[in-house]
């Protein structure tokens, strides 16, 4: 019976198209952001940022405090002594009369600017060969700069070492992958019991007592296909978000420096993502449990689909809602001011699913 109704939910024609969904899904939204963490040929300020937060916490660990930092800036003017002292072996430098790195911005400006008495070729000189005989870029010194600016203009206890971006890029992942989560659930879930009722099987089946209970097993099947489909989702996506070393960040909190937003839940960034995982599961089985009951009150494809669709959209708002998750700039935290809403929301989701069901086959026993 079982191997039955998972044989109804897995046909090949499914398996092909949940395959290329999935391919597709996957090109379009989280290689992007997976390519983004890739080194390039040249120097970007993403890839010093995440360069020199590495650096900070391998020294200090997951927070920077007060003492700590007074370091970070003293390494800072050891890396600019560094800078200088080969600066004023170089000829250009001499020529335009620069002595240090000051002198060296103050000459990039009324280049730029296009001041007289200023020439552009002489500075790009100076400018190929400042960082020649030393491991830092004029992209690595902004970096720094900036960070150490952020660290000074830090709400109290937010301290800890987080690049922004890799905040925004992670909640960005996984809310593409709950909204790749949900597409493939509804692909499973939906037509699971519109063929029964089409062909009057379900009237069979209905009309025993024991014939009824046929109900809970495609219910626990389906169920047990979505969150197949769910595990294998987040396991390759997760699988393809190691490979961006962004969770050697995972035991630092959500309160950083580089992030001038206050987070709601005391939490570290690897336990945003199992946090997430939890929110994708109760949603997965809530929304694949409603449209299983649907799926059940249609008696054709295209009444399913007119049932289904208002769900999807409800589902797709709620995933798009979960940008900014767990700060206090998040959609739902922002309408309702109660931290957790992410997950009290998808608990929601996953008994409303229950009692859609409960209720669907209450009422199957009643008419029969």
């Amino acid at each position: 019976m079982i191997l039955q109704e998972l044989k109804k939910i897995w046909t090949p024609m499914r398996i092909v198209l949940l395959i290329v969904i999935s391919i597709l899904l996957y090109r379009s939204s989280l290689s992007p952001i997976v390519k983004r963490f890739e080194v390039g040929d040249g120097v970007d300020a993403f890839q010093e940022k995440l360069c020199i937060s590495r650096e900070w916490m391998m020294e200090y660990g997951a927070t920077i405090e007060s003492e700590e930092f007074t370091d970070i800036e003293n390494r800072y003017h050891e890396i600019i002594a560094e800078i200088e002292k080969s600066m004023v072996q170089k000829k250009a430098f001499v020529e335009c009369d620069v002595k240090n790195y000051k002198e060296f911005l103050e000459y990039q400006t009324n280049v730029l600017n296009g001041k007289e008495g200023f020439d552009y070729h002489k500075y790009k000189e100076m400018d190929e060969t400042l960082f020649a005989d030393t491991p830092y870029s004029s992209i690595y010194l902004q970096e720094y700069e900036k960070m150490m600016m952020d660290y000074e203009m830090a709400s109290e206890g937010c301290y800890n070492v987080l690049p922004d971006e890799v905040i925004i890029y992670s909640t960005d992942l996984l809310r593409y992958m709950s909204l790749w989560c949900l597409i493939v659930v509804l692909m499973v879930a939906s037509p699971v019991m519109v063929n029964d009722v089409a062909s009057n099987m379900n009237r069979e089946q209905y009309s025993s007592k024991i014939g009824r209970k046929i109900y809970k097993i495609q219910y626990f099947c389906t169920i047990f296909s979505v969150l197949l489909v769910e595990v294998v989702v987040i396991a390759f996506g997760m699988a393809e978000w190691e490979t961006t070393n962004a969770m050697d960040f995972g035991k630092v909190g959500l309160a950083s420096f580089m992030y001038h937003i206050k987070p709601t839940l005391h939490i570290t960034y690897a336990e945003v993502f199992g946090l997430f995982m939890v929110i994708m599961g109760l949603m997965g089985i809530g929304v694949g449990s409603m449209a299983f009951c649907l799926s059940s009150c249609s008696n054709n494809m295209i009444t399913m689909l007119m049932k289904v669709t208002p769900l999807a959209v409800v589902a797709g708002a709620y995933i798009l809602s979960l940008e900014n998750v767990f700060y206090e700039n998040n959609r739902l935290y922002g309408f309702v001011h109660i931290s957790g809403i992410e997950i009290i929301s998808a608990i929601i989701i996953f008994v409303a699913g229950i009692i859609f069901n409960i209720v669907r086959y209450k009422r199957i026993g009643a008419r029969h």
